[in-house]
Formats: structure tokens, sequence, C-alpha cells
């Protein structure tokens, strides 16, 4: 399966998602803000985390407040797959890095959703495809 990147974002995630044992690290040029940044990657040996990182730290230090982010990739596939019990076909998906979940947009419900009806090689290209 033939998939371009289209977009990388952060998308806010729970505290729960967030695996044990990860350590975030603050970039130089985050330190001492305000808003400060901190990253993590769970994949050991891939060096210091930075921008790009799997996980993101928000500490805003006005109001105390602690927030996590997950790293998601949007891929479009070259050809049409058919994503939903209806027949229906999609040419747009999501990749959660770190957890590998893989997500179809839905146009008629306008929204990103899990697709149970992708063959486990699918789901392997598109993650593939992500990192």
């Amino acid at each position: 399966m033939i998939a371009t990147t289209t977009d990388a974002y952060y998308l806010r995630c729970n505290a729960s998602a967030v695996p044990d044992g990860l350590r975030f690290d603050v970039p130089r040029r985050f330190q001492g803000q305000i808003v400060e940044y901190s990253f993590a990657d769970a994949t050991p040996g891939r060096g210091e985390a930075d921008v790009g990182s799997v996980w993101k730290m928000v500490t805003d230090r006005s109001d105390q407040s602690v927030w996590f982010s997950q790293r998601h990739i949007e891929l479009r596939t070259a050809r049409a797959v058919r994503t939903f019990s209806d027949g229906s076909l999609c040419r747009r998906f999501r990749v959660a890095l770190g957890t590998a979940v893989v997500e179809a947009w839905d146009d008629v419900a306008d929204h990103w959703t899990t697709c149970h009806s992708l063959t486990p090689r699918q789901v392997a290209a598109l993650r593939r495809a992500a990192d």
C-alpha cells in the first residue's frame, strides 16, 4: 500500500494513555518559560527527545496545570481502501504514534473513527508508512 504523509500534529490525551517510565526532556529553547514544553520518546536509542517525538508534556506555570499530547500522523493512500462495513471507501487515515492506533476519516459522519475492517496487513502497512 502506497501512502504519503499529509500532516503531523499533537492531540491532547489523558495522562493514563502515557506509558509509565518515560523521561520527558525539556529542550534548551523551552527552558524557563511560563509555558514549558517537554518531549519523550517511547523508543529507546532515538537520542534526545525534541519536537517530533511521540509524547509531549505541557506545563503552564501560571496556573500549575499539566497536560499531555500524543503525536499523530495523517496519511493519504494512493488507492481507496474499503474500510467500513457498508462497502464505502477511504483514502485518509491517521496513525497515533506510540500506541499505533489506526483511524479512518468517515466522510458521512465528518470525524475520525477506529476502523475494524482493515486487514492486519493493511494496518501494518499504514503503521510502517507513518514511521
